[in-house]
């Protein structure tokens, strides 16, 4: 049975399939679903779960980077708005918020700030977005030094409240 922990969560739709992410952003997805394993209750999940750090260094990366990622996912868990939707280690499907931090990703790698700070905003409190944005920024170069290149893509377009286009 596969993990997902998404079905406690009626406001986490079903998400694109994981076996359709590209090699990078396939990277992204496990480390992310490997360091909030750690987190959860369920003493037997976190066994079965590799040590996120161990992935680090399979993929041939230096411990500045897991540092910095571990960094940066500590900043946002201690000053999140709300629970993210990072699904377990074998769940078929991709989270909204892990699709949210392939877009972060993706646009720091390409200059694009502006789009990484909107994903930023909807997981940290106000205070907290700088220094997110950041430990992303260090988590983003990192990758891309170490030829994990996530693509940038658009977020889909959200409703304005209380605004009408005419």
């Amino acid at each position: 049975m596969a993990d997902c922990h998404h079905d406690q969560d009626e406001a986490a739709a079903p998400g694109r399939p994981v076996l359709s992410l590209e090699a990078e952003a396939l990277f992204v997805i496990g480390v992310s679903r490997a360091w909030t394993a750690a987190l959860r209750p369920d003493p037997a999940a976190r066994d079965e779960t590799p040590d996120w750090r161990q992935i680090f260094a399979l993929a041939s990366l230096p411990a500045e980077a897991a540092t910095a990622y571990g960094s940066f996912m500590t900043l946002v868990m201690q000053s999140r708005r709300r629970p993210l939707d990072i699904r377990g280690c074998s769940c078929p499907q991709v989270g909204r918020d892990e699709e949210a931090l392939l877009r972060i990703i993706g646009a720091l790698q390409a200059g694009d700030l502006l789009a990484a700070l909107d994903e930023l905003d909807d997981w940290v409190l106000p205070g907290n977005r700088t220094p997110a944005l950041r430990a992303a920024g260090a988590v983003a170069a990192l990758f891309g030094t170490y030829d994990i290149a996530v693509p940038h893509q658009a977020a889909a377009p959200q409703p304005v409240p209380g605004r009408l286009l005419q």
